[in-house]
């Protein structure tokens, strides 16, 4: 495809090239006293204001969702089933969708960050268990303000309605 349609399968494959979006940010590990899983204006805050993660493309304004934005969805959509649990078939299905979504995207990252094994007493009683927790530790990483920059820049040319 030459991706200058955006018709059918007439699209690139990114919102941003790879060139233009490396690992160069670094993220430090650590656990939080936001994102809780009760609070869902915290979680709402995620997306980009006005298209909650979409864009459109191309001469026709093709609606795409991005990537990113659907895993932080699908996060989204499995805190919820945690915090009320699914109350329809639909919701269950979705629900599911999102934990292979999300599982997918994960192995599609492949992170190869090693995290030393500590060892961390048993809330059993005494007993010491090798767990990994991952604080502390820096990751490279894209910087993801840079896509949802792009995606409010890309919500200010949509049609008002």
């Amino acid at each position: 495809p030459t991706a200058t349609g955006y018709l059918e399968e007439d699209f690139p494959p990114s919102l941003i090239p790879l060139s233009r979006h490396p690992h160069d940010s670094a993220l430090t590990i650590e656990d939080s006293v936001h994102y809780l899983p009760n609070n869902s204006a915290e979680w709402s805050s995620t997306f980009p204001v006005g298209s909650g993660g979409f864009v459109r493309l191309g001469p026709r304004g093709r609606l795409f969702g991005v990537s990113m934005f659907h895993q932080l969805h699908c996060l989204d959509k499995m805190r919820r089933a945690v915090v009320e649990p699914p109350p329809s078939e639909w919701e269950s299905w979705h629900t599911q969708h999102c934990l292979n979504y999300v599982r997918q995207m994960l192995l599609c990252a492949a992170n190869v960050r090693l995290e030393p094994v500590k060892e961390i007493e048993s809330h059993a009683g005494g007993k010491k268990e090798a767990k990994v927790d991952g604080l502390g530790l820096e990751h490279q990483c894209r910087d993801w303000s840079v896509l949802r920059r792009a995606a409010e820049e890309n919500y200010l040319h949509w049609p008002k309605e």
